[in-house]
């Protein structure tokens, strides 16, 4: 009898220990779930909104949708001085447009792809910690990614959040590396240009640069701690996005 006591005894805690090591595995399954619908949303929306009608455009092609020009006059109001007003954590947390109001199902202007790191995230509108959760955030008073000069979306990813990756595995980035931006709009190639360690109270690096077509990725550094942030700038690239295939070739060709 004590016998099997202790081989059901060893049998738990066999278990337990099994239970504790697919936990964080299991975890992190429902959580890039979770991502992988809002991404999945996102192009729902896109496609349905190209079914529709399409709107009168300028002779540059400029989209005349009212969510583009809310963006534009938004990023014009940044380039007028709006970015001096940027003092505290709240300021990045909210953001001064909300993509639901014009008729995006998630609070995302698009989604943000880094072959390099093997993801995809939704890009939501404010870098507080419902969206940051749930994907990549773009910093309020920081600019919106439309491919325009004078631009720097400032862009905030967990370093892995319960078992998902989001953006643990930055430091795989290299100079050049392609990142991909898909708005309503158009998907827009950014090559990374410089990678710098900052601290949590500088925020330079999120400023616009005159002149320049920015995006830049932030996360807490090193890994597994939150002293230090690690910043990767890419610049817009006048080339169009490869095919899936060539993507996933060019991926695997550059390890």
């Amino acid at each position: 009898m004590a016998r099997r006591i202790r081989q059901w005894i060893g049998f738990l805690i066999m278990l337990a220990g099994l239970g504790l090591l697919a936990g964080p595995f299991l975890l992190g399954a429902r959580e890039e779930k979770v991502q992988e619908q809002v991404v999945d949303t996102f192009y729902q929306d896109v496609k349905k909104a190209e079914t529709e009608p399409a709107a009168n455009e300028t002779e540059t092609r400029e989209p005349q949708d009212p969510f583009y020009q809310a963006a534009k006059a938004y990023n014009e109001s940044l380039l007028n001085g709006g970015q001096s007003a940027m003092t505290s954590r709240a300021d990045v947390e909210q953001f001064a447009l909300s993509a639901q109001d014009y008729g995006v199902s998630e609070n995302v202007i698009g989604t943000i792809r880094i072959p390099r790191m093997e993801i995809e995230l939704g890009l939501y509108l404010g870098a507080n910690s419902e969206n940051m959760a749930k994907g990549a955030a773009i910093f309020g008073m920081t600019s919106l990614p439309l491919g325009r000069e004078s631009e720097n979306a400032a862009i905030a990813g967990h370093r892995g959040w319960r078992g998902a990756p989001m953006f643990r595995e930055i430091q795989k980035l290299q100079i050049d590396d392609p990142i991909y931006v898909t708005t309503p709009w158009q998907t827009l190639v950014y090559r990374v240009c410089e990678i710098r360690i900052v601290t949590p109270e500088d925020n330079t690096w999120c400023k616009i640069q005159q002149g320049r077509t920015l995006i830049s990725l932030m996360t807490c550094h090193p890994y597994g701690q939150n002293y230090q942030r690690y910043i990767v700038f890419a610049e817009l690239s006048p080339e169009d996005k490869p095919s899936e295939e060539e993507i996933l070739q060019n991926n695997l060709q550059s390890y």
